[in-house]
């Protein structure tokens, strides 16, 4: 407790947003922030704790500032795709699918922003390209019979030979590799 260092009040707010209230945890940030205002991990921390605590609409402005700090930090994309989504707001749905795909076609292989595509795109009436990334983020996750029954659904309602129906059938076509 008597160590102020920058690393040592880093993780005691990381501590404290696992094992203590939110706001705690907000006003530790916040102090974080004040010590490194153009730290994006700092804002990041403060968005992730917000939406953790079931506050996505004030993560939003949180994750917003990361992001301008380092724009093409997909982590950052994905959390803000993220809060929009959780946000429950029709409105943010446009915008939090354009983010979503942006961070995921730099990080393709995450779960959560494939989850969270999936529900933007459903609420938005893009059935079945919302089988498509749930059928992708189920491949990250490694459950490929699931991920295979979303994409044979999903191309039952697409266009063939359009990006989105290629993807489900590479991911219908795929053959997990055989350990020796």
């Amino acid at each position: 407790r008597s160590d102020s260092s920058l690393p040592a009040e880093y993780a005691r707010a990381v501590v404290t947003m696992r094992t203590r209230s939110r706001s705690e945890a907000v006003e530790a940030i916040d102090k974080l922030i004040r010590r490194q205002p153009d730290n994006p991990y700092f804002h990041e921390l403060k968005g992730q704790a917000l939406l953790e605590s079931g506050n996505p609409k004030a993560a939003i402005a949180p994750f917003r500032q990361a992001l301008s700090l380092r724009p093409r930090e997909a982590q950052f994309q994905i959390w803000l795709g993220f809060a929009l989504v959780a946000a429950n707001d029709n409105a943010l749905l446009p915008e939090a699918e354009k983010i979503l795909k942006a961070g995921l076609q730099v990080d393709e292989n995450s779960p959560i922003g494939h989850s969270q595509l999936a529900i933007a795109l459903g609420r938005q009436g893009k059935t079945a390209e919302a089988d498509v990334a749930t059928a992708r983020g189920l491949m990250a996750r490694g459950d490929f019979q699931a991920a295979k029954r979303y994409a044979a659904r999903a191309q039952k309602n697409l266009k063939p030979g359009t990006p989105a129906w290629l993807q489900a059938d590479d991911i219908v076509s795929y053959k997990p590799p055989q350990l020796p």
